[in-house]
């Protein structure tokens, strides 16, 4: 793959880590614990969609029983590409994913070339859209993220004989003002300055580890460091910690991950979640993931463990159905947030 193919998928990959987890936001803590479907071998065995159900329950499932349903539709295109996905966050009317607030569409779309061209997300609550443009010879040209219809960043590259010369990021609403963001040569943010706030940025690559260093500084005064640890072969996090400014940890997690890309052991310690002026204790989480002779996940068990809770809790029993045709029903995009609005006129919200 050639250097600039490398570089046009990093950034698409940055810019979703940038606007979904640094500058706009916070990590995604648990997005360790979701499945990983190897593209290689969905195509191998020529699958355009998967269903996934489960069997859960907050407490011990061997104890007392778990709920079922379909909490997961998944479509392909021929490439192996994700093109849509309904999940439920467990919230909805079970036992099947509810069409309203326990559920959210994502929808990806992609050129003849590969090149991912938007990721349009939807919730009961919001949408959001991430969009991509590339130039005549395949680089990416410019990246875009809205909510709700409204343009919140807007980055473009310039390109020289396959080189990332520059980068300019604009901002709308209001943040625009005071803000600058820098990117390296590697299409990597190393400076996010706001108002009241400088965000630097370093890393460091170790085959399939990138590590991320984030220093903010509130004023000319330390905020809080954070370390981000990333599995590039799987994109997952897989470590993040965060320190407040005296060094005092606040947060960390840690993740350990199989051949296949999902993970076996799940550990996170929020010491900002309290109860009664005490933290809650850290949990750990063991999965035992298994697949077929196709190297196709099938069967996933969550064991859950907390002090004061319980130990090796069966939690969670994810099954997978796999089909060479593609789904036979997609929701249409605006169907949760329409849904949304029946609902409040019913309810007489």
């Amino acid at each position: 793959m050639k250097r600039n193919v490398i570089l046009k998928h990093r950034l698409v990959l940055f810019f979703v880590f940038f606007i979904s987890g640094c500058a706009l936001g916070q990590p995604n803590l648990e997005g360790v614990l979701e499945s990983f479907l190897n593209t290689e071998y969905l195509q191998k065995n020529h699958i355009r969609s998967v269903t996934i159900y489960a069997d859960f329950n907050e407490d011990d499932i061997t104890t007392h029983g778990g709920y079922g349903g379909k909490i997961a539709e998944i479509e392909y295109d021929d490439n192996g590409n994700q093109i849509y996905r309904l999940t439920s966050d467990n919230h909805g009317n079970l036992p099947v994913i509810e069409y309203g607030r326990g559920s959210k569409i994502v929808v990806d779309s992609f050129d003849l070339n590969n090149n991912k061209l938007y990721t349009y997300t939807e919730t009961y609550s919001y949408f959001e859209q991430e969009i991509y443009e590339y130039d005549g010879d395949g680089n990416l040209k410019s990246t875009e993220y809205r909510r709700d219809s409204d343009i919140i960043v807007k980055t473009a590259f310039v390109w020289s004989e396959g080189k990332l010369i520059d980068t300019k990021t604009l901002y709308t609403g209001g943040i625009g003002k005071n803000t600058a963001t820098e990117f390296n040569t590697e299409g990597r943010i190393v400076k996010h300055v706001s108002l009241d706030y400088r965000t630097d940025y370093s890393y460091e690559r170790h085959g399939d580890t990138l590590i991320t260093l984030k220093i903010t500084h509130r004023s000319d005064s330390l905020y809080e460091t954070e370390e981000y640890v990333t599995n590039t072969k799987f994109n997952k996090l897989i470590h993040y910690v965060r320190k407040n400014h005296r060094g005092e940890l606040e947060v960390e997690m840690k993740a350990d991950l199989d051949t296949f890309g999902n993970v076996v052991h799940y550990y996170l310690n929020d010491l900002t979640e309290r109860y009664e002026d005490e933290p809650y204790p850290p949990i750990t989480i063991t999965v035992e993931n298994e697949y077929n002779a196709q190297h196709l996940l099938v069967k996933r068990l969550f064991y859950f463990t907390q002090k004061g809770v319980g130990t090796d809790m069966l939690t969670k029993v994810e099954r997978y159905f796999y089909d060479s045709e593609p789904l036979l029903f997609q929701l249409k995009k605006g169907a949760l947030t329409e849904q949304e609005m029946i609902q409040e006129d019913f309810d007489g919200r």
